[in-house]
């Protein structure tokens, strides 16, 4: 499902790049990527968000929206080659939106095998309890600068990428290999920083107000 698509009325939709707007989003306390796009008279919302903490699970929340004056009941089909099934239908009349979760899931193969990524649909997939807490509990930062603001909610949210499941630096496609200390450095000390002492360290921070400057920490 890359681009995004919907199949309405026979007709395959996708969004034009021009027209697709992405923002940072919370709901629970919990980090999301919502994007907005509209086609075909539909505006098509997705939000991205982990639901877990103990799985390598991405959900991909996709909501229809359609003329909410009309009562016809209008029916949806959305498409995932890689989902177990592929297709999942969707209604929606009114204001009512269509929705259904795409969950991606990295899966071990085992001794020997590489890991696969597996999809499938659910109705929704809200996060877990676990998830919330851990997720409240981290360092908050307010200024009157929305942009500062936004700049520290962004990297706050995706420092624990940076980490794989046995420790290291996650350097993506780079050969991020021991080599590069320094930045490792920065990383564990900003994770403790934020409150994510479990990923970056044990060591406890408290900050207090000043100013017009506040962030906020809660000391375990």
């Amino acid at each position: 499902m890359n681009p995004s698509r919907s199949l309405c009325f026979g007709r395959s939709i996708r969004p034009s790049p021009s027209g697709v707007v992405g923002e940072w989003h919370e709901a629970d306390g919990v980090p999301l990527v919502r994007v907005t796009w509209t086609a075909s008279s539909l505006t098509v919302v997705e939000e991205f968000f982990c639901p877990c903490l103990d799985r390598p699970r991405i959900a991909r929340r996709i909501m229809l929206l359609g003329d909410s004056s009309s009562a016809l009941l209008r029916v949806f089909r959305l498409r995932c080659r890689q989902a177990n099934p592929t297709e999942r239908a969707v209604s929606t009349r009114g204001e009512a939106p269509a929705q259904a979760t795409l969950v991606y899931e990295i899966r071990d193969g085992g001794p020997g095998s590489p890991s696969a990524l597996g999809a499938h649909w659910e109705e929704d997939l809200p996060a877990t309890p676990e998830a919330v807490e851990a997720w409240m509990g981290l360092t908050t930062f307010r200024t009157p600068h929305a942009g500062l603001n936004h700049l520290f909610r962004s990297a706050r949210n995706q420092l624990p990428t940076a980490i794989d499941k046995r420790g290291r630096m996650d350097g993506s496609i780079w050969q991020y290999n021991l080599e590069w200390v320094r930045d490792q450095a920065h990383v564990a000390e900003a994770l403790v920083l934020t409150g994510g002492q479990e990923q970056g360290g044990d060591e406890q921070w408290a900050s207090a107000p000043h100013g017009d400057l506040q962030c906020d920490h809660p000391v375990g």
